[in-house]
């Protein structure tokens, strides 16, 4: 097969690609961890999780036959200090199944980062394990064994429905508010959520919104049912308000969004020459919209195909007009 000529000013490939082996990558904590009295650091840690877990073990022998779903397990919610906060992965153990499903913002005056994890029921002794060989084993250079992760966590709870909440603190529903929450479920878990959701009377939205390992879904609940159905499925990674939707804008007439948007257009201030550029691979944009074309320079569009043209098509819903 010919190839074809690097005639693409707007695409540039340096060279040519090569085969490497697949290397698996090893997670590396990188930085000293803080100093820890290492005897009590383990005992208080270690109380903690086993605590979480006896509370966990109570909420899975309650859970209603006839309306679980999926993986017995639950959550364990740690706390690090912020500037430990590039260690929230390492809580992440992969072939146990356990998975880092929501790292909360830091909340102003705080300095802890919360990261909450699913455990699954059959790997519920993993951190225990790891905290006595902090507490007991040594490296071959003589330093705590899982030092790098132990002495970064300052406590461990059980989570529930606020420790999966990552949206603004202020927005948590208050308790008996029925709310349209935003559900990020876990990867494949959208059938699980949805049956759960059904045998609890929970109404949620036939749309959803998907990603690699992630998909979005509208639920209306209250908190207290909310809490229900994470104890009753292992579908729930992440949870926020729903937001109000551009329906309104959505179903003006074209007279009237051109209002809007004259409105708008007279607000903005365009970049200057030297902000940073974004290269946006597209179906098509309307330069000549008023809220594009401040930023968008005609000689910067091009196409594959010249033939194709530059320019928005409604066939394959590009920038909208």
């Amino acid at each position: 097969m010919a190839l074809l000529p690097r005639n693409r000013p707007h695409l540039h490939v340096e060279g040519g690609g090569h085969n490497e082996p697949y290397t698996s990558p090893r997670l590396s904590i990188q930085g000293l961890p803080p100093p820890r009295a290492r005897a009590a650091h383990a005992a208080r840690l270690k109380q903690a999780v086993d605590q979480a877990i006896e509370q966990a073990r109570v909420r899975l022998a309650a859970r209603e036959k006839g309306v679980a779903e999926g993986t017995p397990g639950f959550y364990l919610q740690f706390e690090l200090p912020i500037e430990h906060q590039h260690a929230v992965d390492s809580l992440e153990n992969k072939p146990k199944a356990i998975e880092l499903v929501a790292v909360q913002p830091v909340a102003e005056g705080h300095d802890t980062i919360s990261a909450t994890v699913f455990v699954p029921e059959r790997a519920a002794d993993f951190f225990d394990k790891r905290i006595e060989a902090y507490r007991d084993g040594e490296t071959k250079t003589g330093r705590p064994k899982n030092e790098a992760l132990i002495a970064r966590i300052d406590n461990v709870q059980l989570g529930a429905a606020q420790s999966l909440f990552t949206d603004d603190p202020e927005l948590f529903p208050a308790a008996g508010a029925p709310t349209w929450w935003e559900v990020w479920l876990r990867d494949g878990r959208l059938p699980t959520f949805r049956i759960v959701a059904a045998r609890l009377n929970v109404a949620t939205k036939e749309h959803t919104i998907s990603f690699p390992e992630r998909d979005v879904i509208l639920a209306l609940s209250d908190l207290a049912a909310m809490e229900r159905l994470i104890q009753h499925s292992d579908a729930v990674a992440e949870l926020r308000v729903a937001k109000d939707t551009p329906r309104l804008f959505l179903e003006m007439r074209a007279v009237e969004q051109a209002d809007w948007a004259a409105n708008l257009a007279d607000r903005i201030t365009p970049p200057s020459a030297v902000a940073p550029a974004v290269c946006l691979l597209d179906s098509g944009a309307t330069q000549a919209h008023p809220l594009i074309a401040p930023a968008l320079n005609p000689a910067d569009q091009h196409s594959y195909d010249p033939a194709w043209g530059v320019g928005d098509s409604a066939h394959w819903n590009g920038t909208a007009h």
